[in-house]
């Protein structure tokens, strides 16, 4: 009887578990499916409750000398000339095995027109459309709805290496060759990069800021991902960037558990620590600086990164991995670096939103008491009016008036009102 009810059950399991590829078969390739990873099963179930489809199937083959290199780009309404010019960038690589994957982030008029102009010319691109975009300024980790899709491409793609371009940047033509050129040339490489040059709203050189960025990355052609690590935890001359600049092992990303939402950091503790990172200067990103970035649009939502940056520490496990690499001592440093960092941009964020305007300012403040330690708050609090104290007395008059609250507006309203009738 027993045997038969636990028979039973196991044919059960693997109905279940036969349905499940199923249904996945069409979002999750081979080898999401195949992953044992607990952070992969987790991230495929959250993209089971994403609404979106996938159009076009990547058809290439890769070999030990023509590996597959995968582009995600995603795209949300915003400047179509920035998008029209990545898009383009990625088109025009020199390598031929490229598969470009589009993520459409709920886009709408002519940011979308561009998208179905672009997959209907080239139809091996793979696209992935959301019905509607999912970005919330309420949410602890503003970038987790991009990142989600990022993970969306990731687990449809083939890539042996793989990349994520933002809309508003580009890459130069032969970025592809280069970076592939890097992996074949030494196994151990996991990550590579290029030279990163600044651009204006009008694609033109920021002159200043990429000599800036080339006394920042003064890597040699290989360099050993610990020394990365070790440069940028202190603030060497080995690596800096704007943003995420780093192409990786797509097995690698997939064993660590996918994309995560502060890449501008994991890129080297999570990823480029695990080996070899390549470097040719000899191709470009191009990064663009222009006041319709993210970061900026955050100021009016006063959001912060703080609660994004420490839930990584334990979601990813950052302690165990720099343990087993040089033990206690190290993983305790890195844990320390994530940690002050975190703090340093949360006063970076407050400073940001109170300039932008004391609203902005106030709501950081109430996402700081929420998502933050009591220490912390207290400290953004001084902060927030050493910024306020910096402002015209008709903006803290203004703000003395808001904390009042509503009946003294009005008595104040009424009585000013009766003041300029007089004086008429």
């Amino acid at each position: 009887m027993i045997i038969n009810v636990l028979y039973l059950i196991y044919n059960e399991k693997i109905k279940n578990m036969n349905l499940s590829k199923g249904r996945n078969k069409g979002k999750f390739s081979e080898r999401i499916l195949s992953s044992t990873s607990a952070l992969i099963k987790e991230k495929t179930r959250n993209l089971e409750n994403l609404e979106y489809f996938i159009k076009g199937e990547c058809k290439l083959s890769s070999s030990l000398n023509n590996p597959i290199f995968t582009i995600i780009l995603t795209i949300s309404d915003g400047n179509t000339s920035y998008m029209s010019e990545s898009i383009k960038s990625v088109l025009s690589q020199t390598y031929s095995n490229v598969e470009f994957i589009i993520v459409d982030h709920g886009t709408t008029g002519e940011a979308k027109n561009i998208i179905n102009q672009t997959i209907s010319l080239n139809p091996g691109i793979t696209l992935i459309r959301v019905k509607e975009n999912t970005l919330d300024f309420s949410f602890k980790d503003i970038a987790a709805p991009v990142i989600k899709l990022w993970d969306a491409g990731l687990f449809i793609s083939k890539g042996d290496y793989i990349y994520c371009l933002s809309y508003d940047d580009k890459i130069s033509n032969n970025y592809v060759q280069k970076m592939v050129s890097l992996f074949n040339e030494d196994s151990r490489c996991v990550t590579a990069s290029p030279r990163v040059i600044s651009i204006n709203e009008n694609s033109k050189i920021n002159e200043l800021m990429t000599k800036s960025l080339d006394r920042k990355n003064r890597r040699l052609k290989f360099t050993n991902g610990v020394k990365i690590v070790d440069s940028f935890t202190n603030n060497g001359d080995l690596v800096c960037a704007p943003g995420g600049i780093l192409a990786i092992k797509s097995s690698l990303v997939i064993e660590s558990g996918g994309f995560d939402s502060m890449n501008d950091i994991t890129q080297y503790i999570r990823f480029a620590v695990n080996g070899i990172s390549g470097h040719d200067p000899s191709a470009s990103l191009f990064w663009r600086h222009h006041s319709e970035q993210t970061n900026k649009l955050t100021r009016i939502y006063g959001v912060l990164s703080y609660h994004a940056a420490i839930s990584k520490i334990e979601t990813y496990k950052i302690y165990d991995l720099y343990y087993k690499i040089g033990g206690k001592s190290y993983a305790e440093n890195i844990i320390n670096y994530v940690k002050k960092e975190a703090e340093r941009q949360l006063y970076n964020d407050i400073k940001a939103c109170t300039k932008y305007s004391i609203s902005s300012g106030l709501k950081a403040l109430v996402r700081a008491k929420r998502e933050c330690p009591k220490n912390l708050f207290i400290k953004s609090i001084a902060i927030f009016l050493g910024c306020l104290f910096k402002k015209p007395f008709s903006k803290i008059f203004q703000l003395l008036i808001l904390i009042a609250g509503r009946k003294t507006r009005i008595r104040f309203r009424n009585h000013m009102t009766k003041i300029m009738k007089k004086y008429k």
